[in-house]
């Protein structure tokens, strides 16, 4: 369980923060606070004392009867959990309320269910093709029924009211316009219907679910190690402070288009040692030039200082087992 937070359950909302570090102007504040019939702090203070430890709560149950069971499937590499800090899920809910007209009905009463990102979990994959295996898994976990889906909003517990997870959104695959989309399709061509929309847009590649349980909506993401590697690198430099610097922006580009590059290169690399033929054990003379040189110099050490020492090294092993006792 990964606390990204730097707050305290008895700390007072300092609105300076809130503009400084988040980048919101006096005049979004002000015009969120008229529209909403409410001011930021008190929807800070709200989701603290109402929500953030039962999220806390539901993140731990999940993880030890969900994601861990998931965590044993080969074709996941790693996973990630966080509840939202509230800073942050202020700031965000400036910004919804200024660009989309949707969350201009957003109350103290219904907001955790216009946000299903208050909790997140992160699976991550090696290779982006087994997306469709983890979904399959996902979906053993969580119910999922195509003509129950909901909007961000409405009133999902009328509906559902059992105590397993439900995905109330169709899956949805972010990817970068001009990405190979035979990744998702032929994963699935069976179906008369596919489990999925794809979203094309300019940069960001992700797989998201939306899901309910005990009156909270929560989100479920599913990406690769190379996606993953984007996605930090760009949270920690550029978003959401520096989107209109046009240099930043323009190596998190080049970044992005590298990592989709990784993806389609370490695809085929798997499927080109899966259809190559075994080969016998490798020896000095088939080792990167890298061990070769540990080992010549190596052996010239021992050879120099105490020729009678038997601590040659002759085989890959070890000359690999060398460097990582260094």
């Amino acid at each position: 369980m990964i606390d990204w937070g730097d707050w305290s359950m008895n700390s007072t909302f300092d609105v300076d923060k809130l503009k400084t570090e988040h980048l919101i102007s006096d005049e979004y504040i002000q015009s969120v606070e008229n529209t909403l019939g409410n001011n930021i702090a008190e929807f800070y203070n709200h989701y603290i004392i109402t929500h953030y430890c039962k999220l806390q709560e539901l993140e731990e149950s999940l993880t030890n009867n969900v994601f861990r069971k998931m965590l044993d499937m080969k074709e996941v590499n790693s996973f990630k959990s966080r509840v939202k800090d509230p800073y942050h899920f202020v700031a965000k809910l400036v910004r919804k309320v200024i660009t989309k007209n949707d969350y201009r009905n957003v109350n103290l009463e219904n907001y955790h269910l216009f946000f299903d990102d208050l909790l997140g979990f992160r699976l991550i994959l090696l290779y982006q093709e087994d997306w469709f295996t983890v979904q399959n898994a996902l979906f053993e976990h969580f119910d999922f029924d195509p003509q129950r889906l909901f909007k961000k909003g409405e009133n999902v517990g009328s509906v559902y009211s059992g105590n397993k997870p439900v995905v109330v959104s169709m899956s949805e695959i972010k990817i970068r316009a001009g990405d190979d989309e035979s990744v998702y399709f032929d994963k699935c061509s069976e179906l008369s219907e596919k489990p999925f929309v794809i979203n094309r847009g300019k940069y960001y590649r992700s797989i998201h679910y939306s899901v309910y349980l005990e009156g909270y909506l929560f989100e479920v993401q599913v990406r690769s190690v190379f996606d993953e590697a984007w996605g930090e690198v760009d949270h920690d430099v550029l978003y959401p402070k520096f989107l209109k610097n046009s240099e930043l922006v323009g190596y998190s580009k080049m970044l992005n288009r590298v990592t989709g590059l990784g993806n389609e290169m370490s695809s085929f690399f798997r499927v080109l040692g899966q259809n190559t033929a075994p080969t016998t054990e490798p020896t000095l003379d088939t080792t990167p030039d890298e061990l070769q040189l540990v080992h010549t110099e190596h052996n010239a050490r021992v050879n120099h200082e105490n020729p009678i020492l038997e601590k040659h090294l002759k085989t890959v092993d070890q000359i690999i087992s060398y460097i990582l006792e260094e």
